[in-house]
């Protein structure tokens, strides 16, 4: 898909040590290439920490998110 070939491209930049600032409604995508991770809810820090430990807040991350819709 073209969501995945982007993804891609933007890992291969963040491997290349450019820093790369990813905006998107899918955590579970970015968090497959981020190093760090934050999430702001009406423009405040409302979650952030490094890949291994967002990957187990992802549910917490999308209701920041998505809200309790």
């Amino acid at each position: 898909s073209i969501a995945d070939a982007l993804m891609d491209q933007i890992a291969a930049i963040a491997a290349s040590g450019i820093a790369v600032v990813v905006t998107d409604q899918d955590a579970r995508r970015v968090l497959s290439v981020v190093d760090h991770c934050l999430v702001l809810s009406s423009g405040h820090n409302v979650l952030t920490g490094n890949r291994d430990d967002m990957e187990s807040r992802v549910d917490e991350i999308e209701r920041a998110y998505l809200g309790d819709a």
